[in-house]
């Protein structure tokens, strides 16, 4: 039976002397007395979460022999808990492939082969944790290790992770050399505590009786590297061996360590719970401020709205000042948004919610089941445990599939007449969400830049002077405006004024959302009420167009960086996106109105302009060239 197989790295060996030097252990014989064994189990998937306690810190091992491809069982797997960090090998990704890769509540660190396929190690990291990559300036051969290690930052103490490969066609002693290479590595001296997961492919149960393997555990050891698990992590019908790990130095620090029965790949994940006292998840915001806008809220911003004179900002624009009328004007207005719509701290609830849209509770139970069944024939690989295994996860593998086609043939169902949503949901698949945590550090002309508002305004100097920078690599051009803009204009253009009933139809056709600029106007509530406040905006409008002055707080823009690709620490990965104030929006249209349809009336635009035009087609070009 494999759960009898037990390696007990602290067992009184007098052939392993580091265990008993005196210099390393003052009481001699403290090894000895500590037995983790007791504490590190297998256990099924539904049993993560006593890994991943609030305020632990945790980490995975899982060889998954293609993420990308175990990327919807992973996203299951991690539906019980949050795990810290999880160290992935044999991932098998390229360059090609690795930003096609998303697990919803990690950020993906991978290292990937160049020369041939598969192998592949890195990490996911849990939101909300800090990290960074580790560059460590050796030579190392590829084919004998594969290697990649982050810095995470525990309440100001940094640990250091390791991820690591042996392929198994290579020589242990070669893999011994090279690894002795990165651990005495001056870089990672610096680091106290040191934590290394990885798929060793060396079996340490067979360390009284082969060499080489006695020689890698010596190695470890003479690091002050133990082992958290002791029980096979690999397990077939004939055979058991214990080849995945996760050594550490921080013993002390450490919980409980685990081997997870999940049939992802022929190898057992196994994790480990340390730091209790990390915080590492406590610390998340369990709580957001946030305005409520209740139907009872909405009629009494209706009708207050309703019930303010106006007559104060109508007499104040006949002044021809923007500025001032427009500042009156919003401060009344958001004087009432904020007494019906105070924010409040609202808590949000401890209930995880899975990861995948289309697993529901009553497949979790199966997945659960599933787990159990496997577990029981790890522990007794029979044909008959196998067939009972196989027969049922066949069947729920057969759910699954008939769940995700179902949800995401009704999402696209739902909006096929909606050719924005429907690319929405399309980079939601290929791309998972496009928002996530900023790093703590990055680097910018070879410099490093951290804090919140150095970081903040280097990014506004990045983005001020992107344009300025694209402008000067534009070639002057040799061909005048006059051979696609012919003809001499008689008519000039007209800003004709605006009145209350056209400020409402433009107000209609913006788009509701929910997000909202520096005024923290959300605009599917403003569109609620537009009518009470059509007169007044539509006079300050018209003393905008008579002084050609537009308001300055109409000009501050929200701005977000959106990561793209590449290095997340550096600012030419990111891109702009503003968010204007909502009352800006309703200039804009009223202004674009009178400007294309003078230039529809003029006939000004050339026939090749395609784009940003009503009943426009971007493939018209592309069919015009064709037909050429």
């Amino acid at each position: 039976m494999s759960q009898n197989l037990v390696f007990n790295p602290y067992e009184y060996d007098d052939g392993r002397v580091l265990l008993n030097n005196v210099s390393s252990d003052p009481d001699c014989n403290f090894f000895n007395d500590v037995n983790s064994s007791s504490k590190n189990k297998y256990v099924c998937e539904s049993e993560i979460c006593s890994f991943c306690m609030d305020g632990s810190f945790s980490i995975m091992h899982i060889n998954c022999r293609s993420l990308l491809h175990k990327c919807g069982q992973l996203c299951t797997l991690l539906n019980r808990a949050t795990v810290s960090v999880i160290a992935v090998t044999e991932t098998w990704l390229n360059k090609s492939t690795v930003d096609s890769m998303h697990i919803p509540g990690y950020s993906l660190a991978a290292c990937c082969r160049n020369d041939k396929l598969g192998g592949g190690v890195g990490f996911l990291v849990a939101d909300g944790i800090d990290y960074k990559i580790i560059d460590i300036p050796l030579q190392i051969k590829n084919d004998v290790m594969e290697y990649q290690f982050i810095d995470v930052s525990l309440n100001g103490k940094h640990v250091v992770i390791g991820s690591i490969y042996r392929p198994p066609n290579t020589k242990i002693e070669d893999f011994n050399n090279e690894l002795e290479k990165i651990l005495t590595c001056h870089i990672l001296q610096k680091y106290k505590h040191m934590f290394l997961a990885g798929d060793f492919n060396i079996d340490l149960l067979k360390v009284d009786s082969h060499q080489p393997t006695k020689q890698f555990f010596d190695l470890l050891i003479s690091h002050y590297l133990l082992p958290t698990i002791y029980r096979p992590t690999r397990i077939t019908e004939t055979t058991a061996t214990l080849i995945d790990n996760i050594f550490t130095n921080a013993y002390s620090d450490c919980d409980k360590s685990g081997i997870i029965c999940s049939d992802l790949s022929d190898h057992l994940p196994v994790i480990l719970s340390c730091y209790p006292n990390a915080k590492i998840i406590k610390n998340k915001t369990k709580y957001v401020y946030k305005r409520c806008y209740t139907p009872d809220a909405i009629k009494k911003f209706k009708d207050m709205l309703a019930d303010t004179d106006w007559k104060d900002v109508i007499a104040l624009s006949k002044d021809k000042d923007v500025n001032s009328t427009y500042g009156m004007f919003y401060n009344k207005y958001f004087e009432i948004y904020n007494t019906c719509f105070p924010i409040q701290k609202k808590i949000l609830s401890g209930k995880r919610s899975p990861k995948q849209p289309w697993i529901t509770a009553a497949l979790i139970k199966s997945c659960n089941k599933k787990s159990k069944l496997y577990k029981k024939y790890q522990m007794n690989p029979s044909t008959a445990n196998k067939i009972k295994f196989c027969t049922y996860r066949n069947r729920l593998k057969s759910l699954l599939k008939i769940a995700e086609k179902t949800y995401y043939s009704d999402l696209f169902m739902k909006c096929r007449r909606d050719l924005n949503k429907t690319w929405k949901n399309i980079k939601m698949i290929l791309h998972g969400s496009t928002t996530s945590k900023l790093p703590m550090e990055f680097t910018y002309n070879n410099n490093s830049v951290s804090g919140t508002k150095n970081i903040t305004e280097t990014f506004n100097q990045y983005f001020l002077n992107i344009g300025v920078k694209l402008a000067d690599k534009i070639q002057p051009s040799m061909i005048n405006y006059d051979t696609f803009l012919p003809g001499v204009l008689k008519n000039s253009l007209y800003l004709y004024p605006t009145d209350a009933s056209e400020v409402i139809s433009v107000c209609n056709m913006l788009k509701n959302k929910s997000s909202f600029g520096h005024d923290e106007i959300v605009s599917w509530i403003a569109k609620t009420s537009i009518d009470t406040v059509a007169e007044p905006l539509a006079e300050i409008i018209n003393c905008s167009l008579e002084t050609g002055r537009v308001p300055d707080e109409l000009k501050i823009a929200k701005v977000i960086p959106v990561y793209k690709a590449g290095a997340k620490n550096e600012f030419s990965n990111y891109r702009p996106i503003s968010i204007l104030p909502f009352f800006s929006k309703i200039f804009e249209k009223i202004v674009y109105t009178r400007l294309i349809n003078y230039l529809n009336k003029e006939d000004i635009l050339t026939p090749g302009q395609y784009g940003f035009r009503k009943k426009g087609q971007h493939i018209w070009p592309w069919w015009i060239y064709v037909s050429k």
